[in-house]
């Protein structure tokens, strides 16, 4: 079983180095740390980080601004990945999206990148444009995706359900632990 931890400047420096690790080892220009903690003091951005057997698997960043949201950045692990942790991770964004009135969801992503490219789309994601030379380190166009959170209940395929509230702030999905207040250790 796999937990979602919110992550602030309270407790990033336990997960620091293995978010660090997954963004090297998943991106051609990651992100610093800096980075991350620009996005933690930012208040409109989330960053989650998936634990599981008390290892980061993966994580994700962004923004939730009044109804709209914009994905920054999605990460597994490369000896985690085609585990569905990616996909539940963006699962849980929009599910938290849509609970708090959310309209529409964002994001880019390289042409390149086909495994995210396919993930966006089975989660229902259209291409709705380009940014030319978006990406700095190899001018390389963005495809601009969105996802209308209103168009119906989301239900895109391999959605998963959140099951019964434990009472202690805790939800379960698929077995998945959901910590819903930072966790301090």
């Amino acid at each position: 079983m796999g937990s979602i931890v919110l992550l602030g400047e309270d407790n990033f420096g336990c997960y620091s180095a293995s978010i660090l690790e997954i963004e090297r080892l998943s991106f051609i220009t990651p992100w610093g740390e800096d980075a991350f903690r620009g996005e933690m003091a930012n208040r409109y951005s989330r960053l989650w980080a998936y634990i599981s057997d008390n290892q980061v698997c993966g994580y994700i960043c962004f923004w939730q601004i009044l109804d709209e949201i914009h994905l920054l950045n999605l990460a597994v692990h490369p000896k985690r990945r085609e585990n569905g942790i990616g996909g539940f991770l963006l699962n849980e964004m929009i599910m938290v999206s849509n609970k708090d009135g959310g309209r529409i969801a964002w994001l880019e992503v390289r042409p390149s990148n086909k495994k995210a490219y396919g993930l966006y789309t089975c989660a229902g994601f259209i291409e709705v444009g380009r940014r030319p030379h978006y990406y700095s380190d190899t001018g390389e166009d963005a495809i601009l995706m969105s996802l209308d959170l209103k168009a119906t209940e989301y239900t895109a395929p391999g959605r998963l359900y959140l099951g019964s509230q434990a009472g202690d702030g805790t939800a379960y999905s698929n077995n998945i632990k959901i910590e819903t207040q930072r966790n301090n250790y």
